[in-house]
């Protein structure tokens, strides 16, 4: 089954209740393929700095610098920062066990 997704809130929930495939269309589809190439070692990075802001242990001013050099643009590190928001960290978690790619105008996310 495909659920079809425009949002960062509409994406964390497809994610969190284990859709095997996900459509992502519009800009987030953009930002989804983008960042399954962010390399393991920026990506624990950039999880540390999401989550010290998500949890209000560090300002944003200190911490989102860090996540979009991590992340490699704002506009990834903008989405991350709301998919944590709307569905909490272990969903950036879950994001990383999808393969991302593009077909037509969405980007399909498929879990393996």
């Amino acid at each position: 089954m495909n659920k079809t997704v425009r949002t960062e809130k509409e994406l964390s929930s497809a994610i969190n209740s284990g859709e095997s495939r996900i459509m992502v269309g519009g800009n987030l589809g953009n930002a989804v393929l983008r960042i399954g190439f962010i390399a393991p070692i920026y990506w624990r990075i950039l999880i540390a700095a999401i989550k010290a802001v998500v949890s209000g242990i560090s300002d944003a001013d200190v911490n989102l610098p860090t996540a979009v050099a991590a992340s490699g643009g704002a506009d990834v590190a903008k989405v991350l920062e709301r998919i944590a928001v709307s569905g909490g960290i272990h969903t950036l978690h879950t994001l990383r066990k999808y393969k991302a790619k593009r077909e037509g105008s969405h980007v399909v996310l498929t879990r393996h």
